[in-house]
C-alpha cells in the first residue's frame, strides 16, 4: 500500500521546478570545442544535423505539451514534462495520470512523412526505428519510479504520439498505443477510470516526489 502524503490535501506539484516540454534538448545545445580544424568541422556537420533533428523533436514535444497542458483538466489530471531517466539523455517526453491509469507519452515528429506501424518497428521513410522498444522500457522506468514502499508497481500504458502526415498500421504492436498527435487529448479523455480518487492522489503525490528528486540531483 502506498503511503499517504503529509498533507494530502497539497498539491501533489509544489516545490516541484516548472519543465517545459522539449527542455532537456534545448539544454544539451553546445557548440563543440577543441580539436584539428578537419575535426572540428566534422562535428559542426555532425552537430548540425544532429540540432536540426533535435530542433524538430522539440518542436514536435512543445506541440504536444502545450495540448496537454490546455486541453486536460488539471482537477482530473496530472501532467509533466521532460523526466529524465539517466545521465545519456534518456527521458519521458509527458508523464499524464489520472482515474484512467499512467501514461508516458513518447512523441515523434515526422510532419512531412507518411509513417508506417508494424508489430516490432516504427518505418518512417522505409527505415525501421526502435520507438516501440524504447516506448515500453520508458513505461517500465516509470513503473519502477513511481513504485510503493511495498513493491507493488502501478500499471503503465506506454503511448507514441506522432505527427504525420500519414499513418498507416499495418500490425498493431503488443502494449503500446500509437495515435496521431492531434487525437491524443481526446483518446486519453475517453479512456474509462478504472483507479480510485485515493489511488490517483497517492500516484500523483509520488510522481511529485519524483519531479523533486530529479531536480535535487540536477
Amino acid at each position: 500500500m502506498r503511503e499517504l502524503p503529509a498533507d494530502p490535501f497539497a498539491s501533489p506539484l509544489e516545490g516541484v521546478p516548472k519543465r517545459d516540454p522539449g527542455q532537456s534538448a534545448d539544454d544539451q545545445e553546445k557548440a563543440p570545442k577543441g580539436g584539428t580544424v578537419r575535426g572540428v568541422a566534422k562535428k559542426l556537420l555532425r552537430v548540425r544535423g544532429e540540432g536540426f533533428s533535435r530542433k524538430t523533436g522539440t518542436a514536435g514535444e512543445r506541440i504536444v505539451g502545450r495540448s496537454l497542458d490546455r486541453h486536460l483538466d488539471r482537477r482530473r489530471w496530472l501532467v509533466l514534462h521532460d523526466l529524465a531517466l539517466n545521465e545519456a539523455g534518456a527521458n519521458i517526453d509527458h508523464l499524464v495520470i489520472g482515474s484512467p491509469g499512467v501514461f508516458t507519452i513518447s512523441t515523434k515528429n515526422h510532419e512531412g512523412h507518411k509513417v508506417r506501424i508494424g508489430d516490432r518497428w516504427v518505418y518512417v521513410a522505409g527505415q525501421p526505428k526502435d520507438y516501440l522498444k524504447k516506448a515500453r522500457w520508458e513505461a517500465g522506468q516509470a513503473r519502477r519510479y513511481l513504485q510503493a514502499p511495498d513493491g507493488e508497481s502501478p500499471e503503465v500504458t506506454p503511448v507514441l504520439a506522432i505527427l504525420a502526415d500519414k499513418i498507416i498500421v499495418k500490425d498493431k504492436p503488443e502494449g503500446v498505443e500509437v495515435l496521431k498527435a492531434r487525437h491524443l487529448v481526446k483518446w486519453l479523455e475517453s479512456q474509462p477510470p478504472h483507479l480510485s480518487d485515493l489511488e490517483v492522489l497517492l500516484l500523483k503525490h509520488a510522481a511529485g516526489d519524483w519531479a523533486r528528486s530529479l531536480a535535487q540531483d540536477s
